[in-house]
């Protein structure tokens, strides 16, 4: 039982037990916490249906209160009666003693309905390590997907990685301008590919800041990224198997940082792996709604995005 609701109930009996009317008695937090820890203003009707001076009323349901010395450690009277209420450090804490046991910790659903939450967050990309300014998104979206379901909530928490469009045929390309003798550059070849990866993570990440700083640099870059981005969409062979490779390094750090932070997703999936028939077109694009489709969970759903700065 909450401490509003407790506090209500020996207000309702110290009004009514010195004759009053108890209609409009409710404990609210005090609006100077120097003062009081709660207040009740209620005197002020009560006292017009009894035809009584407020505060003089109010001084009657004080000396109630100030009888309960196991709740109260000071209860006072301000302005025309107004009752202020200073709770005892015991109760206190012996309060918060029985939450503590409590499953919930006193957090009551009451008559509202469980409601369906989708949480899509954290949001790294592959290709790249996890850097600082993903923390933001991965710590709010986790706490947030705990507090929604500690109210009870069903929460499917969604890792949506970047992983599609012209970044990756950025760094295909790349590769392939630095080491063009890798299999998956040969047309000729359409599987049986390397089981491991050409590139760690760190080599990985190198390897897109090479690639972005030449196609901020180059139109025919930027030109040849588009191109490589459309055959990575159509799954031509190599390209296709190179970006699982890069997929599967990424995910592998990722995975590993937010087990560190105990974060757990119901879901993690890529833009690619949403709709892996995606096509994309010259322009390396992939439509949004294949990218960020939802999956389906009835006909209650909402969905909370935490995008990055």
């Amino acid at each position: 039982m909450s401490i509003t609701t407790q506090l209500n109930a020996v207000l309702t009996n110290a009004f009514s037990g010195s004759g009053y009317s108890q209609s409009s008695v409710v404990a609210v937090l005090s609006q100077r916490a120097d003062f009081a820890d709660y207040q009740c203003n209620g005197a002020m009707a009560a006292a017009k249906l009894a035809g009584k001076p407020p505060r003089a009323l109010a001084e009657d349901v004080a000396a109630r209160l100030q009888a309960r010395k196991d709740l109260f450690a000071e209860v006072s009277i301000a302005g025309p009666g107004f009752i202020n209420m200073r709770l005892s450090n015991t109760w206190l804490g012996a309060q918060t003693g029985d939450l503590l046991d409590e499953a919930r910790q006193g957090y009551d659903l009451g008559s509202r309905a469980p409601r369906r939450v989708v949480l899509d967050f954290s949001g790294p990309n592959v290709a790249k390590e996890m850097l600082a300014f993903h923390l933001r998104s991965t710590i709010l979206g986790d706490s947030l997907q705990r507090i929604l379901r500690f109210a009870g909530d069903h929460v499917t928490s969604d890792a949506h990685f970047g992983d599609w469009g012209m970044p990756m045929g950025m760094v295909i390309a790349e590769l392939r301008r630095e080491q063009p003798d890798l299999p998956y550059f040969d047309p000729a070849t359409t599987g049986d590919y390397p089981a491991y990866p050409p590139v760690d993570l760190e080599a990985l990440s190198a390897l897109y800041r090479r690639a972005s700083a030449r196609c901020r640099d180059s139109k025919d870059a930027r030109r040849e990224a588009r191109e490589v981005t459309a055959d990575l969409q159509s799954k031509r062979p190599g390209f296709f198997a190179l970006w699982q490779h890069f997929r599967a390094v990424t995910f592998e750090s990722v995975r590993r940082n937010l087990q560190r932070l105990d974060i757990r997703f119901a879901k993690g999936k890529g833009s690619g792996g949403r709709k892996p028939g995606c096509a994309g077109n010259r322009d390396g694009k992939c439509s949004r709604r294949s990218a960020h489709a939802a999956a389906d969970l009835g006909e209650k759903r909402r969905r909370i995005h935490l995008w990055r700065d």
